[in-house]
Order: structure tokens, then C-alpha cells, then sequence
């Protein structure tokens, strides 16, 4: 389990629900060390504390733990853009939008000049 993803993913639900880690580990019962090292990915967590969590959070286990279930080959490296990109802003977003455009265009023109 890529506990580091995980924590991430966390971070990210904490926030757009407006919690700051002492809120979160109030209403959880726990303390703002426990999680901030969840956020970071140091510390392992109960099947208890996931699943208060993900109610806490309003998200799914599925969303905290997509890269964890295996299925075949796993796509971490797709994975770890999710979670970029939703730490993203908006505006961040549109430019990352734009330059991967452009990357596109000159791959295609780099792979009209090898045929």
C-alpha cells in the first residue's frame, strides 16, 4: 500500500471539507500528530480510524485507497498524477492543460519526421 498516496488523498478531502488537522483529530478522537503523520505517510492506520475517516470526510474507501487494490499490472505512475492534480488550482489546472498541448503537437510532428 503506498501509504504516502494515501495520505495525500486525505489531505486533499480534509481540506475541501475546510477541516484543519486539529479539527479533524477532535472529532476524531486523536491527536494532530496521529494526523499529520497519516497525511505524510509514517504512520499505518486501524480499520477503525479508515473507516471514521472516510465518514468524517464524506468519501469513500475507494477514493482513499484507489491505488492500493491490485488487478493485474498497476498504473502507479497514473495514480500519482491524480493526486497532483487534484492539489492543484483551477488555474494551475488550465496551465498544466496548455502544456501538455503543446507537448502533444510537437510529439506529432516528431513522429511525422521519423516516418
Amino acid at each position: 500500500m503506498d501509504y504516502s498516496a494515501v495520505g495525500k488523498r486525505i489531505k486533499i478531502s480534509r481540506k475541501k471539507k475546510g477541516y484543519t488537522q486539529a479539527e479533524l483529530a477532535e472529532i476524531l478522537g486523536y491527536s494532530i500528530q496521529h494526523i499529520s503523520h497519516i497525511e505524510n505517510g509514517i504512520t499505518k492506520m486501524s480499520i477503525d480510524f479508515i473507516i471514521a475517516l472516510a465518514n468524517v470526510l464524506e468519501v469513500s474507501l475507494d477514493e482513499l485507497f484507489q491505488d492500493s487494490l491490485s488487478f493485474g499490472e498497476k498504473d502507479t505512475e497514473g495514480n500519482n498524477l491524480s493526486v497532483l492534480l487534484d492539489s492543484c488550482s483551477d488555474s494551475e489546472k488550465e496551465k498544466i492543460k496548455r502544456i501538455l498541448i503543446m507537448i502533444q503537437a510537437d510529439l506529432e510532428i516528431c513522429l511525422d519526421e521519423l516516418k
